[in-house]
């Protein structure tokens, strides 16, 4: 499915690490040669070659058999690119994951004529046939990389939103929508099952109701607060609006802990300088 909102890879995670650990098995032996060859130049009968680990000159060209020690340094030199696969590693580990529902969606299509996929895939990649599961299944959840567009974050309102919110919607929209085009077929009037929702306009709702919260809660405590009548219900329904308030914020943004505790304790002070202030009836 070659779409710039599905582009999902697999890491190959294992793979990786295997091979790092092969070059790091192969430069311990290159070290352990090395220094074995240099205690053995260093304790050799001829001058010359014990003054190889105090002139670089006199290793460098080195000749015949005397020369192995530098052969050693050359290779370790070859082999140290361990470094570049280490860093290669680390730039891949830190790209996203996809979502569950994206994996899905791509591994239903590979396999669904009625969403346009089912393309007889023949390699053990996708071909989803035991012993050699898709790519996309779920045997591969923590091994796949997302390289596409993902609209808004991945808090519990965005899930929210496009997951049960969305198929609610489409179970009452649907009749109103056309579904997507089988590009695959000949007959251009042809459609598949697959219905497509702009992630444009899901950022927009999404972003427009964590707004709309983050006003109306401190606006309703604020009125809340004006018409309680005693100071001890007034500290109570601060204690009350500061949870509520740590709780919205922890599913409806991607805020850190020490984020959220920081914004929690501002709103906890603006009330408590408020009821202070403020006349009780």
């Amino acid at each position: 499915m070659v779409d710039h909102n599905h582009v999902i890879l697999k890491q190959f995670r294992e793979l990786a690490i295997r091979d790092l650990l092969y070059r790091q098995a192969e430069l311990c032996d290159l070290q352990y040669d090395l220094a074995d060859q240099s205690r053995k130049d260093a304790n050799s009968p001829e001058e010359k070659i014990r003054w190889y680990d105090r002139e670089w000159v006199h290793l460098r060209y080195a000749a015949g058999g005397d020369g192995r020690q530098w052969q050693l340094a050359l290779l370790i030199r070859e082999k140290i690119q361990y470094y570049s696969a280490i860093r290669q590693y680390q730039e891949i580990e830190i790209l996203p994951r996809p979502s569950s529902r994206r994996r899905k969606i791509v591994h239903s299509y590979t396999h669904s004529a009625t969403l346009g996929g089912d393309c007889d895939l023949l390699g053990r990649d996708l071909k989803d046939e035991p012993p050699y599961p898709s790519i996309f299944s779920g045997h591969n959840n923590d091994d796949l990389l997302f390289l596409g567009y993902e609209p808004g974050d991945d808090d519990f309102l965005t899930k929210f939103l496009v997951g049960p919110a969305l198929r609610a919607l489409h179970c009452c929209w649907r009749p109103l929508r056309e579904p997507v085009p089988d590009l695959e077929s000949q007959d251009p009037g042809h459609r598949t099952a697959l219905y497509e929702y702009s992630d444009g306009k899901i950022r927009i709702v999404t972003h427009t109701l964590g707004s709309v919260v983050s006003t109306i809660i401190p606006m309703i405590s604020i009125v809340v607060l004006y018409f309680a009548k005693s100071m001890s219900l007034r500290l109570g329904l601060v204690c009350i609006f500061s949870v509520i308030f740590s709780i919205v914020m922890s599913l409806a943004t991607n805020a850190r802990r020490v984020d959220i505790f920081a914004a929690a304790a501002a709103f906890a002070s603006v009330q408590v300088v408020f009821i202070s202030t403020a006349p009780a009836f």
